[in-house]
Formats: C-alpha cells, sequence, structure tokens
C-alpha cells in the first residue's frame, strides 16, 4: 500500500514511532500531544457518518482506511445508475469526503509528508512521494487552508517553558520538530545530548548553549518556513503552516538579538 511493502521494521518503527508518529492531534493540537480536543472532533466525525469509532480515530491508518471506505461507496453509487435515491446518497458521500480531506487530512498531512521526505528511511522514500501524490489529487484546487493563525502572546514573548511549548507545539508554531533535528542541533553547538521529550532536550541545549540555540533554532524555523512555502500552491494549507513558522521564526530572532528569559523560569 502505497510503496511501503519494501521497508523494515526497523524502517517503519523510526518513520511512524521514533521521528514522527502519525496522528493528527499532535499537529492540530494546541499542546502538540496525542489526543485532546483534535482527537473528539475526528471522532465525533465518525459518529455522523454512522461508522464504529477506532480506538485511535486521528492515527493516519485509520482516517485513510476511511477514505477508503468512503471512495468505494462512492464509487459504488457512481455506478449503480442515475435515480433521485442514488444521487442524493452519492451528494451525501461526496460531501463526507471532502470533509474527510479538507478538515481531517489536508491541514496537517501535507506538511507532515515534506517533513517526512527528510527524515523517513530511503527505503519509505516511495511511500512518502506516493502519498503526496495521492493528497494532490485529493486536495484539488479548491481546497480552503482549514487554519487558521494564532499569533504568540505574551506568555510566549521571553525564551522561558512556555516558549519551548510553544515551539514544539507544530499547530501553535507551524515547526515539525523531529529527534533527527534535535540531534542536528546538538551538533550544530558542538554538543552530545541524549534525545527524549522535546521540551527537555531543548531545556538542556539551552541551559549549555544559551543565545546560540536559538540562532539554530531561527534556521530551522526559516528553512520550514521556506518548504512549506514551497509546496502552497499545490496544497494551499500550508501558506498557514509557512505563516506560522515564519512567526516563530521572527521571534526567534528577536529573542536572539534581546537576550532572552531563561527557560526554566516560568
Amino acid at each position: 500500500a502505497l510503496d511501503i511493502c519494501n521497508a523494515t521494521p526497523s524502517d517503519l518503527y523510526r518513520l511512524f514511532i521514533k521521528e514522527l508518529p502519525p496522528f493528527a492531534s499532535i499537529y492540530l493540537s494546541c499542546d502538540g500531544n496525542i489526543g485532546g480536543d483534535s482527537t473528539s472532533v475526528i471522532a465525533g466525525f465518525y459518529s455522523a457518518l454512522g461508522v464504529p469509532t477506532a480506538s485511535n480515530p486521528d492515527h493516519l491508518a485509520e482516517l485513510l482506511r476511511l477514505l477508503a471506505t468512503i471512495l468505494g461507496k462512492e464509487a459504488d453509487l457512481a455506478g449503480a445508475g442515475t435515480n433521485p435515491s442514488n444521487e442524493k446518497h452519492l451528494a451525501s458521500v461526496s460531501r463526507a469526503r471532502s470533509v474527510l480531506v479538507a478538515d481531517h487530512l489536508a491541514t496537517w498531512f501535507p506538511a507532515y509528508l515534506l517533513r517526512a521526505k527528510e527524515v523517513a528511511p530511503s527505503p519509505l522514500s516511495g511511500w512518502v512521494c506516493s502519498a503526496l501524490d495521492l493528497m494532490s489529487i485529493l486536495v484539488g484546487e479548491d481546497q480552503s487552508t482549514g487554519l487558521t493563525l494564532e499569533a504568540p502572546n505574551k506568555a510566549v514573548s521571553a525564551f522561558s517553558s512556555e516558549m519551548i511549548s510553544w515551539i514544539t507545539s507544530p499547530g501553535r508554531s507551524g515547526l515539525i520538530i523531529t529527534p533527527w533535528d534535535l540531534t542536528n542541533l546538538a551538533e550544530s553547538l558542538g554538543l552530545a545530548v541524549r534525545i527524549g521529550r522535546k521540551r527537555f532536550v531543548l531545556e538542556e541545549l539551552w541551559a549549555r548553549a544559551g543565545e546560540e540555540l536559538l540562532v539554530n533554532l531561527h534556521l530551522l524555523a526559516l528553512r520550514q518556513m521556506n518548504l512549506f512555502d514551497a509546496y502552497s500552491s499545490s496544497f494551499p494549507s500550508l501558506q498557514a503552516w509557512a505563516e506560522r513558522a515564519g512567526r516563530t521564526a521572527e521571534l526567534l530572532s528577536v529573542k536572539a538579538r534581546t537576550g532572552p528569559t531563561d527557560a526554566r523560569e516560568s
């Protein structure tokens, strides 16, 4: 399925568990964690369709399974002949497909795939390209962004624990920071750290590198802004991702110039 069959268990673990767990809630929620309101919204979509809610309704595998079910139903109805009942049912199923793609896939999956292109093991590169092609077909030209831009507030105007929470929440910062990124950050700073929870790694790097970390995070944010912007004509939701990453890059640049607050302060 989507050129994934040549990948080893180690490849799958590296991409889907270690680097980029494919849960929509991680990339859409305010805290960057699995579950919460984002998962509840997706679970509500299952219920609205009359489909049993999956145990992990926001996991990519479940969303693609639901999409396949809807597409199959749509194809069956389209080939069943024209009568008022069929046409009404087909229109309803087509709307469900549009909502699933627009609200629960296009809002995060293209950004996820662009980062996956950078960190995925080579046996999964074909899967990433196939998934991008699939999303390009599904999204179409009339796709809205489905996202709103949240500006940093006073709580994140300094490099504090709140700022770290902001940076590690993709839905707020526009940044998808992976263990691969953290390893590269540490190496660029000439440091060795144990890669664990993102916020703890960033706190340790800040304690040891100070403002130099902000400079490197600023560059990381600029790279992701440019990455998302480059594909925004194909995936309009990426414009919001690029704007968020740009806002975060600007904030990090200011903090690097003016001197940040200790990340251990609150």
